[in-house]
């Protein structure tokens, strides 16, 4: 669908003399919703045409900026907030429910049948700080890696379903646990790029959530600033960001990466836990603790690692939900249910200290550069760039503890 200009002069006579269904059209096609007002309030034909189709426009324009991430949407809208001030009990049984009621969401458009006109205003409100936080770490990636293109449609709504499925995560946590059963729970229902996404965006707005919660020593903004809606008024009203040229992003990417190394990106190992008893039809979430628990863990863990060989090879595609290009490229058509820094694999007794921090290094610069949110074309041209430390040939991630291959 292509976008319109309200503001054109002489279109407006043109549109009004449109049917109800191709006015709809137009109308879904505003850059946004301030330029839908505007419009809208050109003529009283206009404003009353909106009227008659006014859920079927804004959900248009909001599945234009999400794609398959209105379900994710809807889903936050329809569940809301968990009540925490309850029993530990009642709210693990709380989560359980939220992620039921999750999966049970149809995809796409679908998803909106259950949905109220106010629930609809609260998805519009929540895609709206989604947007401003895609575009803010687009701005970020394209001009820390000097990237003369924008981002593809398909890359923007990526980060856009990130961010939303990030925004649902928030409500399944304990205050302050990133390691709990319902993000277990949640990340379950997604393939392992998803959630490698997921933990890339969390780094990006969880900078921002804490230099409010750094500056506010009472601590009432805590739970509030992983709010997306209300992280965006207090990043807006303390101008944090603007313009490449008008703010430090380089700090930002400080911050992000103090996030990468801590928290929730760094639980992925633990996290693979999850993901090895899974792979073998067990239920429970298992942690090593002694020796007789870390060989059985190392078992399972080897065992994975051949499951992983005779899965049929991943294919990248051009859409959201297709595995980006770079997760392909990286893993060289490996089927891989790890992600974060067991991304790759445990290293031999034999490597060294050093060169362990020059993985752990390229880990990072992979992740805070976005590159699992890019096409191909975008990850052959950061291939290309100098400004990147550390490269990325094809099957990077298999071989990365052979240094004569990387």
């Amino acid at each position: 669908m292509s976008h319109v200009d309200p503001h054109e002069k002489g279109q407006t006579s043109l549109i009004e003399s449109l049917n109800t269904d191709a006015l709809a059209e137009v109308m879904s096609a505003c850059y946004s919703l301030e330029d839908l007002r505007a419009l809208i309030h050109a003529s009283p034909v206009l404003y009353r045409g909106f009227l008659s189709a006014k859920r079927t426009i804004l959900l248009n324009m909001v599945e234009e900026d999400l794609g398959p991430g209105i379900r994710d949407a809807v889903g936050f809208v329809l569940i809301g907030k968990l009540d925490t001030n309850t029993s530990s009990e009642r709210f693990r049984e709380q989560i359980k429910q939220a992620v039921r009621r999750y999966a049970a969401l149809p995809a796409g458009r679908m998803a909106v049948s259950s949905a109220t006109d106010g629930h609809i205003i609260k998805i519009i409100q929540i895609n709206r700080a989604v947007q401003f936080f895609a575009r803010g770490y687009i701005t970020a990636r394209l001009y820390l890696t000097q990237f003369e293109g924008g981002a593809s449609n398909s890359e923007r709504l990526r980060i856009s379903c990130a961010i939303i499925r990030h925004q649902f995560l928030t409500t399944l946590r304990p205050q302050g646990d990133w390691k709990g059963e319902g993000t277990y729970m949640f990340h379950n229902l997604f393939q392992a790029w998803e959630i490698q996404q997921i933990a890339m965006v969390h780094s990006f707005i969880g900078s921002f959530s804490s230099h409010f919660i750094a500056n506010n020593p009472i601590g009432e903004l805590k739970r509030e600033t992983w709010d997306l809606v209300e992280l965006r008024r207090n990043v807006i009203a303390e101008k944090l960001m603007q313009e490449p040229e008008h703010y430090n992003i380089r700090k930002q990417v400080k911050d992000e990466i103090n996030y990468l190394k801590s928290g929730y990106f760094s639980s992925c190992f633990e996290e693979s836990h999850f993901f090895l008893s899974q792979a073998i039809g067990r239920k429970e979430h298992l942690i090593p603790s002694g020796s007789e628990a870390l060989d059985n863990f190392e078992r399972r863990r080897d065992r994975l690692y051949a499951r992983e060989k005779e899965m049929p090879a991943i294919t990248a595609g051009r859409l959201a939900t297709d595995p980006p290009y770079a997760w392909v490229d990286a893993l060289d058509g490996l089927n891989c249910c790890r992600w974060g820094f067991d991304l790759v694999r445990v290293p031999g007794p034999e490597t060294t200290t050093d060169y362990h921090k020059v993985v752990v290094r390229k880990i990072i610069e992979w992740c805070w550069t976005g590159y699992a949110f890019w096409d191909k074309e975008h990850v052959e041209a950061l291939k290309k760039k100098i400004v990147l430390r550390s490269e990325y040939p094809t099957g990077w991630a298999i071989n990365i503890w052979d240094e004569d291959a990387t």
